[in-house]
C-alpha cells in the first residue's frame, strides 16, 4: 500500500497556517466526525440496489395473534456501516445479491473483499461443498465468523 500525506490548513490572524506533512501509515484515512456518516450515505445505493432487487427471506412465525394475520418476519439484509448481511430465499437470488453488490460498489470506485465474506445456507449443506459464488467460501455447521468485531458462529 502507498503511503499518503496529509497536511491540515486552519486560520491565524487572517492567514493560512499549514501543518508539518504527517504520514499515514497504514488504514484508511480518517476523517473527522462527519466521515461515518458520509460513508453511510455513500454506500446507500447498494442497500436500495438490494431492496428494489432481491428477493428478501421469509420466515414464518407463530405469535398467536390469530387466524388471518401474517406473522411472518421478513428480511432482506441488514447494513452496519460496511459490514453486510444478506438474506435470500434461494442460492440464485444470492447470486443476483452478490453480483448486484459489486456492481453498485464497482460504480461507487469500491469492491467487495472475498477474504471477509462468507456464505451460510439455512436449508442445509451445499452438496460438493462448491458455493457457486466464486471465490467466497461455505461455512460450516461448526465454522467461526467476525461479524461487527464478535466471533460468532452460524
Amino acid at each position: 500500500m502507498s503511503k499518503h500525506t496529509v497536511r491540515y490548513v486552519g486560520h491565524q490572524n487572517g492567514k493560512s497556517v499549514k501543518s508539518a506533512p504527517l504520514e499515514n501509515r497504514n488504514g484508511l484515512m480518517q476523517g473527522d466526525t462527519l466521515s461515518p456518516l458520509l460513508f453511510c450515505l455513500a454506500i446507500a445505493p447498494i442497500s436500495d440496489w438490494l431492496h428494489r432487487n432481491v428477493t428478501p427471506f421469509r420466515l414464518r412465525t407463530q405469535t398467536g395473534s390469530g387466524p388471518g394475520v401474517d406473522d411472518s418476519l421478513t428480511i432482506g439484509h441488514i447494513f452496519y456501516m460496511d459490514d453486510l448481511k444478506v438474506y435470500t430465499t434461494s442460492r440464485s437470488h444470492l447470486l443476483k445479491a452478490k453480483d448486484g453488490i459489486q456492481l453498485v460498489a464497482k460504480q461507487l470506485g469500491l469492491r467487495m473483499n472475498p477474504d471477509k465474506c462468507a456464505v451460510e445456507s439455512l436449508n442445509g449443506p451445499a452438496g460438493s461443498g462448491e458455493t457457486d459464488i466464486g471465490e467466497i467460501p461455505l461455512l460450516g455447521a461448526n465454522s467461526l465468523y467476525k461479524y461487527l468485531g464478535t466471533h460468532s458462529s452460524p
